[in-house]
């Protein structure tokens, strides 16, 4: 099953604050799906995703994307969620994209997500 993985880093990292406007979530159990292909989601916020080992795009492209959870093995096609995201980087990471106008539904899905990780591993 999923880990448990919050990304904020407060003052125990050395670096200050969190500067982010939206909590990252480990992407675990998470495919995006981009013009045709599926990429494990690395990671997810409200505001956006990074895409593990998906091609280069340059910075400033929107793409229609889907995020669809998978749970057991099993893709749950029904409950994913379309998307329009802008690239804002790539790299080693992956490719980082900002959700442009965000649907309802990505956000129920995102929030249940989290919501999953917590209760099948409440500790980091």
């Amino acid at each position: 099953m999923a880990t448990w993985r919050h990304f904020s880093a407060g003052k125990e990292s050395g670096f200050g604050l969190e500067r982010r406007r939206h909590v990252r979530f480990a992407g675990d159990g998470l495919m995006v799906m981009i013009d045709g292909s599926l990429h494990p989601a690395a990671d997810i916020s409200l505001g956006g995703v990074r895409v593990a080992a998906a091609a280069a795009r340059a910075c400033g492209t929107v793409l229609p994307l889907r995020v669809i959870p998978v749970v057991e093995e099993a893709m749950l096609l029904g409950q994913g969620a379309r998307a329009e995201a802008q690239v804002v980087g790539h790299g080693r990471d992956g490719l980082r994209m900002v959700f442009l106008r965000p649907r309802y539904s990505l956000a129920r899905l995102v929030t249940a997500h989290a919501r999953r990780q917590r209760q099948n591993h409440p500790f980091s």
